[in-house]
């Protein structure tokens, strides 16, 4: 007996969100150009907000200031930053791949 096509978009996002984990961090040879274009851009804010939580810290540590991050601390901004950093890359590093 066929079924009728879910077109409901709740019960669509809980069936994908594997995919999405999975095309953004492998398959990059399989993303369509509208994939490609969303995973860049997502990958990009992951990147840039990296850089800036790795950059406010390091500069944290330069003027020996260790809590001028409030209440988080430099140590963790730059692990912060550093694991927001790999995530861009890697997503980037997918979306390249041809």
């Amino acid at each position: 007996m066929n079924e009728a096509p879910d077109y409901d978009p709740i019960r669509k996002s809980w069936r994908e969100n594997q995919t999405f984990n999975v095309a953004w961090m492998k398959n990059g040879e399989r993303l369509t150009w509208v994939q490609r274009v969303g995973f860049a851009i997502v990958s990009l804010c992951f990147f840039a907000f990296g850089l800036f939580f790795a950059a406010l810290a390091i500069g944290s540590l330069r003027e020996g200031d260790l809590l001028s991050l409030g209440s988080v601390g430099a140590v963790v901004g730059v692990v912060a930053g550093l694991f927001l950093l790999i995530l861009g890359i890697l997503g980037l590093r997918n979306v390249l791949r041809f």
